[in-house]
């Protein structure tokens, strides 16, 4: 009989190269395993979650110039870009058709099985398309699903398939954030133009100073992102995003202000480590001084007042009309039929100004839902994406960079939510390319065998009990979520 008041010994861990049991994993082999999810295997027809093949890898820099056109509207900042007709929607033809041509069948099937969040946007689309029959203009739907809506569409499905490759949204992103820093200068810049009668700066005819405010916000933590290399490729990219910042300013729009506060918050709770969060927190405090600083030496005392504006109808006012439309037609009432419904009623056009209220009265409440779900499951999966890498970052080399690509587009979607929620850019570009990216890093996650590996040892485990995770040899608990991808295999 054992002694009660003697303490059990525990014992010693088994060296590398032992065997601890049938269904331990030794150091050298859980550094194998992670090594091998570094570059994951082809799916069946030759489809690389991670990877993409040289086609598509060529047309990284051509999105990069589409996104230009179609997200930042830079032909409208320089007329001589704009001198062939319809030249975002061209380009959106020719991107559409090398994206479907170099992608095979088992392609489309594994980035549905993949990423489920992909669904709720192919929901939307598929909403977008049935309503125009059915809404209360259905000629005007059907003009603004073909030449608007589709280019949006063209951007989510271009930026989900070529950028889930590292290289690709690296090449990308130099493009997008190149012609960024250009309208940030600009927006900065003596030549800039106003909106109306007002000292707001806008661009175009079809940017007005929230949707460029809108924009800059969330290009933000994708400068940030591309700030994290070595050399003087970091304090240029630093420099682009400190501009994109400053340039919110010149647009008085108060809803980027608390859209960057969004992005501030997320990157303060998703600093990866001590010393990089202490970094954001003095380039945020850094950041906010000189904000107000610039907006009261310019003259945008509007940033400093966030109370409803009094021209005609308040925001609030027409989103509680919305939401009362909502249950008069939860069907919808058709794409881009808000402006119209509401001036039936109100006697003048007025947008919703809002992102969940323009796709629910439009899309009807299954619409709604779908938008409030593709945000919220892409940050979910986002979160448990980063946790997992985090985990790995000591023994994987590249596993911290992606801890941080997922925090930083946390940041990006959460400023685009933020800013969108005081917009009605549901459909816009921006909105849709923010949604994309998220799928595209939750599809291109390198380690996601690692996620999944321990699948089958565990079904023949004992049970566990609620709340309780098994722990790798290698020392480090996974996370306590549902592994990316499909689910019990």
């Amino acid at each position: 009989m054992r002694n009660p008041g003697r303490r059990r010994r525990m014992a010693p861990p088994p060296p590398r190269g032992s065997t601890g049991g049938p269904s331990a994993l030794t150091y050298d082999q859980a550094q194998q395993l992670l090594a091998s999810a570094a570059t994951a295997r082809p799916l069946a027809g030759g489809f690389s979650p991670t990877t993409v093949g040289t086609g598509l890898r060529s047309l990284a820099a051509v999105l990069g110039v589409f996104l230009s056109y179609a997200v930042l509207r830079i032909h409208e900042l320089y007329p001589v870009l704009a001198s062939i007709p319809r030249f975002p929607l061209l380009m959106a033809i020719v991107i559409a058709l090398g994206v479907l041509f170099g992608t095979p069948g088992a392609g489309w099937l594994a980035i549905w099985e993949l990423v489920p969040p992909v669904r709720w946007e192919v929901l939307l689309v598929l909403l977008g398309f049935l309503t125009a029959p059915f809404g209360i203009w259905m000629s005007g739907s059907i003009n603004f699903f073909l030449f608007i809506y589709s280019i949006s569409v063209v951007v989510f499905i271009a930026t989900v398939v070529v950028l889930r490759d590292r290289d690709a949204l690296a090449t990308t992103l130099r493009v997008l954030l190149l012609a960024t820093t250009v309208i940030a200068l600009y927006t900065l810049s003596d030549a800039a133009s106003t909106f109306g009668k007002s000292d707001r700066v806008a661009l175009g005819i079809s940017l007005d100073p929230n949707d460029l405010a809108m924009i800059l916000v969330a290009m933000v933590p994708l400068a940030i992102w591309m700030a994290q290399r070595k050399g003087g490729r970091s304090l240029g990219w630093t420099i682009a995003a400190v501009l994109a910042v400053l340039a919110v300013v010149p647009t008085q729009s108060r809803g980027a202000i608390l859209g960057l506060g969004a992005v501030a918050v997320t990157l303060i709770a998703l600093g990866a480590s001590g010393w990089k969060r202490t970094i954001y927190i003095i380039g945020i405090a850094g950041a906010a001084i000189a904000i107000f600083a610039l907006a009261s030496a310019s003259g945008a005392d509007r940033l400093t007042d966030f109370s409803d504006y009094s021209g005609g109808e308040s925001r609030t006012a027409i989103w509680k009309r919305g939401l009362v439309w909502m249950t008069w037609r939860p069907w919808g009432y058709g794409l881009d039929n808000f402006p119209i419904f509401f001036g039936w009623m109100n006697g003048n056009e007025r947008a919703a100004h809002n992102s969940f209220i323009e796709v629910g009265v439009e899309f009807g409440v299954l619409g709604l839902l779908a938008y409030v779900m593709l945000w919220y499951q892409t940050a979910k999966r986002l979160l448990a994406q980063r946790r997992h890498a985090l985990s790995l970052r000591t023994r994987v080399p590249g596993a911290e960079r992606e801890a941080s690509l997922a925090a930083l587009v946390l940041a990006s979607m959460a400023g685009t939510v933020v800013t969108g929620f005081f917009l009605s850019k549901g459909y816009a570009g921006i909105t849709m390319f923010v949604q994309g990216l998220g799928v595209a890093v939750l599809l291109g996650y390198p380690y996601r065998q690692a996620m999944t590996a321990h699948a089958p040892a565990q079904t023949a485990a004992p049970a566990i009990p609620p709340g309780r995770h098994p722990r790798a040899a290698t020392g480090f608990e996974m996370p306590p979520v549902a592994p990316i991808g499909r689910r019990g295999r």
